[in-house]
């Protein structure tokens, strides 16, 4: 493959990462309307997006066998229809229950899309494999920065019930897609860890890799709470829907430099040593945001907390390689789904819980969660992580 249509091919995959992210994220600056259109509490407008994040999660496994089955292009064109088809037809739902089943449908587009596109990225030739990754990484990072303040401009305009018209950039993408890469023909190649005597119960007696796993799902857990409940606790203390979005987008930008960053700084000083300051630096932020105070105040400790927990999303996932250097795969999910998964799930009670005790209690449940991620790192071995060419 001539080296430059593999950079052609990482663009088109990397602005399709950026449009499935974008569709996907925008439920969340959108909750406040979904919470008066419905009539529900705000906790449980929080609850429904925890649950897409959840079957987001642990429907991946489902897309990564049928990419394997068939063709991850093919897969992953299919999984980027899905995401913006059914996101964007929400502004139609009669009710709660429509609305589900099109929220449902998206996110299992997201969930065929991710693991089909992160593994044919991953098979590209680059000598730079993670700076390829980092490209294709930042491409979803960059659509969930931009979705919320467009979303809710669009909202403003032109109402929720026009937002069908938005799924055509999803369809132009899915076309570009199978144009460009479907022609590959490429499976995602996957060791069965089974004809090597290894499983999973083998991987959590590695030293590092439970201590990692619940770092993550810590550091997840509370990253979920601010991304989800912030929009609903700024219009519940009497902001415009409008400021919430601006913080998504203003902190998500903030965290694709701390996600580079970060992944600079590891490779300099180690992994574990970066995730001791990160995350030490982050949680002050994350109690002095609840604190409250001006817009401004507000907005630069949320985009602080955001910077420095966002140091450890690209180095984690080496990280974990790191112990399980044989099995690459197995150590992926070990590193995203299965502690995203979890925590998913344990923000979906949380989600609940707001309604008894209140969006401010939940968020500070969610600065603790944060301290708790820090004080694993503590504990974490170090370790040389190196680039397999």
């Amino acid at each position: 493959m001539a080296k430059s249509s593999q950079n052609g091919r990482l663009i088109i995959s990397s602005l399709d990462h950026f449009t499935v992210d974008w569709f996907t994220t925008f439920l969340v600056p959108l909750l406040p309307l979904v919470a008066t259109e419905f009539s529900l509490q705000k906790g449980t407008a929080a609850f429904i997006s925890a649950t897409m994040i959840v079957i987001a999660a642990f429907s991946q496994p489902i897309g990564a066998i049928l990419g394997e089955k068939f063709n991850a292009q093919m897969v992953e064109a299919v999984g980027i229809l899905m995401a913006a088809v059914f996101m964007s037809l929400i502004g139609l739902a009669i009710n709660v229950w429509v609305l589900v089943f099109f929220l449902v449908l998206g996110n299992f587009g997201n969930a065929l899309f991710h693991p089909n596109a992160a593994g044919y990225v991953g098979s590209m030739p680059f000598k730079k494999k993670h700076t390829a990754m980092s490209i294709f990484s930042i491409g979803g990072a960059l659509g969930r920065a931009s979705a919320p303040l467009i979303i809710v401009w669009y909202i403003s305009a032109f109402g929720m019930r026009n937002m069908y018209f938005i799924a055509a950039m999803g369809v132009v993408m899915a076309i570009l897609t199978n144009i460009y890469l479907f022609s590959d023909g490429k499976k995602i190649s996957v060791k069965n860890p089974k004809k090597e005597g290894f499983n999973l119960r083998n991987a959590f007696k590695v030293k590092g890799v439970t201590r990692l796993m619940f770092l993550i799902l810590f550091k997840t857990l509370a990253m979920r709470s601010f991304f989800i409940l912030v929009p609903l606790y700024l219009v519940s203390i009497g902001f415009h829907i409008f400021l919430g979005g601006f913080f998504l987008t203003f902190s998500a930008l903030a965290g694709v430099v701390g996600n580079y960053l970060g992944a600079f700084l590891a490779d300099k000083i180690g992994p574990k040593n970066v995730n001791v300051i990160s995350l030490f630096a982050s949680f002050p932020f994350a109690f002095l945001f609840m604190i409250g105070g001006s817009t401004y105040f507000m907005l630069s400790m949320y985009t602080l907390m955001t910077f420095f927990a966002s140091f450890g999303l690209a180095f984690n996932i080496s990280y974990m390689q790191g112990f399980l250097p044989e099995h690459r795969e197995v150590a992926s999910s070990m590193a995203m789904g299965i502690p995203w998964g979890v925590a998913g799930i344990a923000f979906m009670g949380l989600s609940l819980l707001a309604n008894y005790v209140g969006l401010h209690t939940v968020l500070y449940i969610g600065g603790f969660a944060l301290l708790a991620s820090a004080l694993i790192a503590l504990g974490l071995p170090k370790i040389e992580t190196k680039v397999q060419r």
